[in-house]
């Protein structure tokens, strides 16, 4: 059985009222980078209880797409020890890692806020220059999904999906490195013929006291259904007294699901809004 993850980046500046109406995030146009791990056929090591390592389950050298893409993975979580540690909480639970998806957005400092860098722009963005190191951020999207190691009464898998969103640049201090003020979502789908069990939860951390998010002030259930789910996060650094500049966050929801061997999606969205 083969998982796959679709992730996307969306920033508006206009509400996102429902989940179907949320936009397609038009791949081509920006800047994006994308990696997938599927660990159908690759071995997850837990090192000294605290990290992990990834092999090839047969011993034979991995493939350079998949190579890549472990190497890829490796780096983005030596930036974010915040997932490698979810990750390996998940595996000493005896939950079966079943594919790593994570997109990372490269954004620049316009108008006051932090906006996508369009593809056609790579060049200029990628020049070393004073100017545009100052300006420079970036967004990161990580989609984890485990297994149950084993079936449940009724003959099914628990999916756990775990989405994780990290901002590299933002201070407590105010000036270019502030994400954008505004409350945004976070967004999970799962495949139609899954049941969402209705025990998700989420967590955020902030650079603004108290540095854990509270659940129903800073972030709430916004929208869901059997086959996706909604969160709805503040992320306001500028309101005098009350700044809540997100730092990060993860979105962790349940599954109930049919063994498969076919291919199935699951997919995680983060719209980022700021007034205008």
């Amino acid at each position: 059985m083969t998982l796959s993850t679709a992730l996307a980046i969306v920033f508006s500046n206009s509400q996102v009222v429902s989940a179907q109406e949320m936009p397609d995030a038009n791949e081509s146009e920006y800047l994006e980078y994308h990696y997938q791990v599927n660990f159908d056929d690759l071995d997850v090591f837990i090192v000294n209880g605290a990290t992990f390592d990834i092999a090839s389950d047969d011993g034979r050298v991995m493939d350079a797409k998949t190579a890549e893409a472990v190497d890829a993975l490796m780096l983005s979580l030596s930036e974010c020890s915040e997932v490698e540690e979810g990750i390996v909480s998940m595996l000493n639970d005896n939950q079966q890692l079943a594919v790593v998806s994570f997109t990372e957005a490269p954004l620049l400092w316009e108008d006051d806020h932090y906006d996508r860098v369009k593809a056609a722009d790579i060049t200029e963005y990628y020049k070393d220059n004073d100017n545009n190191r100052s300006k420079k951020g970036e967004f990161t999207l990580f989609t984890a999904v485990f297994r149950s190691s084993e079936l449940d009464s009724n003959g099914k898998h628990k999916y756990t999906t775990r989405t994780y969103g990290a901002w590299n640049k933002n201070s407590a201090v105010g000036g270019e490195n502030y994400p954008d003020s505004g409350v945004d979502y976070v967004l999970q789908s799962a495949p139609s013929t899954w049941f969402r069990t209705q025990d998700d939860w989420m967590s955020a951390n902030y650079d603004n006291t108290p540095y854990s998010g509270v659940s129903g002030d800073d972030f709430w259930s916004d929208s869901g259904s059997e086959d996706y789910i909604r969160y709805a996060i503040k992320d306001d650094p500028y309101e005098f007294a009350k700044a809540r500049q997100n730092k990060n966050f993860m979105l962790t929801s349940t599954w109930l699901g049919n063994p498969s061997t076919s291919m199935r999606k699951i997919h995680s969205y983060y719209v980022h809004t700021w007034e205008v």
